[in-house]
């Protein structure tokens, strides 16, 4: 799986669990945070290059700079694979 490939896994992966993190069933939240938590670590120790330990720790308090975050690591990335004009 390339760099692109596994972006997009997070990114499908992430907006399928965010409608989990609201709700009323405890153990079905805290499972949702926890794989919150497990794409974070994912999306950090993939791109270390990109991203600072300050974003990583903003993105693990707020999914919604999570999801901003990932967005600007996957623009970074098709960027970096378009040809240059």
């Amino acid at each position: 799986m390339n760099k692109m490939d596994k972006l997009l896994h997070i990114k499908h992966a992430a907006l399928y669990v965010e409608p989990e993190l609201i709700g009323a069933d405890f153990e079905r939240v805290k499972a949702a945070e926890e794989e919150w938590m497990s794409l974070v670590d994912q999306l950090y120790e993939d791109n270390r290059q990109l991203i600072t330990p300050r974003q990583y720790q903003a993105a693990r308090m707020q999914f919604e700079y999570f999801l901003v975050l990932l967005e600007m690591t996957i623009d970074h990335f098709r960027r970096e694979a378009s040809p240059s004009s």
